[in-house]
């Protein structure tokens, strides 16, 4: 063992110590394994970071760090002061106000333990060296708080106090102004909206100026006064939340010669037996009459008893043979007559198609061996004598055909429908 120390004053100052016995040394003053002084042991720097060599262990002053440390088994050095029970207790650390709490606890005694703050959807973080930022980021179409151009509605009717949200991260609301005498008052969670004036005249009866007045005027200024609703004989009444129902319970105190027929003709007004309603007629379209019916009229309509169908056909040169005209009925009747016109004087034939809602084709003539002709004339007509059948339906499409023509340029065969 060596041991290099000086005297300075009153004190034995050691500056190195160094045990080399392969099998370890120690001091034995009075019999104990112990140094034992009765003053104070000063350690000083020796200028470098010493470890320890395997298996022992060394304390010495750190003069950088300011601190007494030590290290063992070739270790790391440590701090000797300070280094162990923190002295905190269970309830060393609180946490404040409401939420989530940061601060978990310190059940060892000495480790304040604190929750982990962790980004969730549309969040994130970014760690300084002395703080957290905690960022709301965009997700998809939406704003930087998650809003969408609808995440706002105005309900009901009149003005909306929504007013939208088009950056995509606020809500946006109209400001609401105070009108001639009105009076706001504002609180941390209500606006209360007050009327300053004083109501005057402000109810009015209308309507004819016959019979009786609901509303019977506001003289104090407050107050909108109406008169009662009374039920007389035959009359019930019957309130609800905002309607009152005025019902008749009685007869109407009818007799059977409460009404009666003016004039001559068909009385629409039938009597009223039960005594309590008025009967009258029904009204029914026969031929060639249609109804119109309003809110306070019936209007009666003549229907024409006969409609012309015409198809005609015109060339600068002699008409071909073939389809040349197509109509659509609109009316359901009887074929009751046909005229075909020339121009000029021609000997020619026409036959006729016809199908219901659909075009007709050569297979659908019913012409038969009889169909409109002329002989060396300009006009013809005739009767339906051999066509296989006169009958009309709404929506029937009937073409021309012509058959045969030596010199007409211009040809019209006219069909003359009776309704049914």
């Amino acid at each position: 063992m060596t041991i290099v120390s000086t005297i300075k004053g009153d004190q034995l100052i050691t500056s190195s110590l160094a045990v080399g016995h392969p099998t370890g040394f120690v001091f034995d003053i009075q019999g104990k394994e112990v140094i034992d002084l009765s003053g104070s042991l000063i350690i000083r720097h020796s200028g470098s970071v010493p470890l320890s060599p395997i298996d022992a262990g060394i304390i010495f002053y750190d003069k950088a760090l300011q601190k007494l440390r030590a290290s063992q088994n070739g270790g790391a050095a440590v701090d000797l002061i300070g280094a162990g029970d923190s002295g905190l207790s269970s309830s060393q650390g609180v946490n404040l106000g409401l939420g989530q709490f940061l601060y978990k606890g310190n059940s060892d005694l000495g480790t304040l333990q604190f929750r982990s703050i962790r980004a969730g959807t549309g969040v994130s973080l970014v760690s300084g060296s002395d703080d957290i930022i905690i960022n709301v980021t965009v997700s998809g179409s939406t704003g930087s708080s998650g809003l969408t151009s609808s995440s706002g509605i105005n309900l009901g009717v009149g003005q909306g106090l929504f007013a939208g949200n088009s950056d995509l991260a606020t809500l946006k609301f109209r400001t609401l102004l105070p009108g001639f005498g009105m009076a706001f008052v504002s609180s941390s969670e209500t606006v209360m909206i007050s009327y300053t004036g004083s109501i005057g005249a402000v109810g009015e009866n209308k309507g004819p100026q016959v019979g009786q007045n609901i509303f019977d005027g506001n003289s104090d200024s407050t107050t909108l006064r109406f008169r009662r609703l009374l039920a007389g004989t035959g009359v019930a009444l019957l309130s609800g939340s905002d309607t009152v129902m005025i019902s008749v319970t009685g007869s109407f105190g009818l007799t059977s010669s409460a009404g009666v027929n003016s004039g001559s003709g068909q009385g629409i007004y039938k009597g009223n037996s039960d005594a309590s309603t008025l009967q009258f007629r029904s009204l029914q379209a026969g031929r060639s009459v249609s109804f119109t019916s309003g809110s306070e009229f019936i209007r009666i309509n003549a229907v024409p008893q006969l409609y012309n169908v015409e198809m005609g056909v015109s060339s600068t040169t002699v008409i071909t043979t073939g389809e040349k005209g197509r109509k659509v009925i609109p009316i359901s009747g009887t074929l009751e007559s046909w005229s075909l016109v020339a121009s000029p004087a021609s000997t020619l034939s026409v036959a006729l198609w016809k199908a219901n809602n659909s075009i007709p084709t050569i297979a659908n003539v019913i012409t038969g061996l009889t169909p409109p002709t002329l002989t060396g004339s300009f006009i013809q007509t005739g009767s339906f004598a051999g066509w296989s059948t006169t009958a009309v339906a709404a929506n029937d499409i009937v073409i021309m055909e012509v058959l045969s023509n030596d010199l007409a340029t211009y040809i019209l065969l006219s069909l003359t429908i009776r309704l049914t």
